[in-house]
C-alpha cells in the first residue's frame, strides 16, 4: 500500500486529523520498506490522549483500537507496523 493510498484510509479508520495522520507516518521506515509504515509510538501517544492509559486496565493497543475504531482499523494498524 502506498503512502498516498494509506494516509486517507488511516485518517478514516482511526478518525485522525491530517496533522495526526502525518505524525503517525514513519517516513524513514516507509522509504526503506517501500510501503506505508505507522510509527507505533506516535499512535500510542494519540490513543493515550484520547482514551487514557489502557495498559492500566490490562488492555493492549490492539484492544483499544478494536474497541473504539473497529476490527478493520485494528487489522490496518497490524498490517502497517
Amino acid at each position: 500500500m502506498t503512502i498516498s493510498e494509506a494516509g486517507p484510509l488511516m485518517k478514516r479508520l482511526l478518525q485522525l486529523s491530517s496533522y495526526e495522520a502525518g505524525k503517525c507516518l514513519d517516513l524513514q521506515m516507509s522509504m526503506l520498506k517501500g510501503k506505508f509504515v505507522i510509527n507505533i509510538l506516535v499512535l500510542d501517544d494519540i490513543l493515550h490522549e484520547r482514551h487514557g492509559h489502557y495498559e492500566q486496565e490490562h488492555k493492549s493497543m490492539s484492544d483499544c483500537i478494536k474497541k473504539y475504531y473497529g476490527e478493520e482499523a485494528e487489522k490496518f494498524v497490524e498490517t502497517n507496523l
